[in-house]
């Protein structure tokens, strides 16, 4: 007779139970390797940037050496102060657009019934939801809410918001539509 066992995963990955010298060796042969990687891609990395003209403005920005093209003292202040206008300038028109204006006005309370409305549920399921700290909603198939629980917020004896205790009291909605 044969006893036949499930094989375990392929690879086990438990960093934990490596010692941390063992860990930081293969931590630094992981960054080599992938640095060698990276290294064989630099011949096509070279040709794609060639190609699209990016090595060639890197050499005349950066490897011209001594050269200053005069026009260039004259265009990036002329560049600074345009720029500093424009900045300037939309922030004055922002202020004297919005000047004496109070945007931040708060939106008024939802009532209870407008969230009944809104969830298709009974007003008595939206008073149960507004005096409840936190809740778990029961949905039906229709998608209505069909009952709460309490939430985790609410749960002292350290359940997850899903567990329901033996003879948990339940805020239903439509008891008879509840799942079996």
């Amino acid at each position: 007779m044969s006893r036949q066992t499930t094989p375990g995963p392929a690879i086990i990955h438990a960093p934990s139970a490596q010692a941390p010298g063992s860990r930081t060796l293969y931590g630094l042969a992981t960054l080599v390797v992938w640095a060698v990687y990276a290294w064989l891609w630099l011949p096509l990395a070279t040709l794609l940037l060639w190609v699209l003209g990016v090595r060639l403005g890197f050499m005349e920005l950066y490897l011209a050496q001594q050269k200053i093209d005069p026009m260039l003292l004259v265009w990036l202040p002329a560049l600074l102060l345009a720029c500093a206008c424009v900045l300037i300038g939309w922030a004055e028109y922002n202020r004297w657009r919005f000047a004496g204006r109070d945007r931040r006005n708060g939106r008024g309370d939802v009532t209870r019934d407008e969230v009944a409305t809104a969830m298709h549920a009974p007003p008595e399921l939206a008073a149960a939801l507004a005096a409840a700290g936190s809740a778990v909603l029961v949905m039906g198939t229709d998608g209505r809410p069909l009952a709460m629980r309490p939430g985790p917020a609410d749960r002292p004896d350290g359940m997850r918001a899903g567990d329901t205790a033996p003879g948990e009291p339940l805020a239903v909605a439509d008891a008879e539509a509840l799942p079996a």
